[in-house]
């Protein structure tokens, strides 16, 4: 099996990373990639500019630096659903085009364990 370009990954949910970042008062910088485009061709099957989303960027904490990749992908005409990818550097194409390859299965595998009864008795306020 190939070792993975990134330490980690984790289903977000609907709401980017970055927002969850700000929840919790952690500083971040976010970083344009030059070669994006490159990364819009050759994933074009999975992965558009028009409907979906890539952020990339650092943290910084006790002069540390943890580098992160948001990917959203759209799931319904009104939300994307959000994966983060961690590493200890920034992650270049490639690496990005690995991250955008295993979403999917990321996505399906959280979808697959949902159980759609907790929505008929969850609390309906949105918060």
């Amino acid at each position: 099996m190939k070792k993975k370009p990134y330490i980690d990954c984790e289903f977000v949910g609907v709401h980017p990373f970055t927002r969850s970042l700000e929840k919790v008062h952690i500083s971040y910088e976010t970083i344009q990639l030059a070669d994006i485009e490159d990364l819009y061709k050759k994933a074009g099957d999975l992965f558009n500019r028009d409907d979906d989303s890539l952020v990339t960027g650092k943290c910084i904490k006790d002069n540390k630096e943890v580098f992160f990749a948001d990917l959203g992908i759209n799931i319904t005409p009104s939300f994307n659903s959000h994966v983060v990818f961690i590493f200890d550097h920034l992650p270049g194409t490639d690496e990005l085009l690995t991250c955008i390859y295993d979403m999917e299965n990321i996505v399906m595998q959280r979808l697959d364990s949902f159980d759609p009864g907790i929505l008929s008795s969850a609390n309906k306020t949105c918060q």
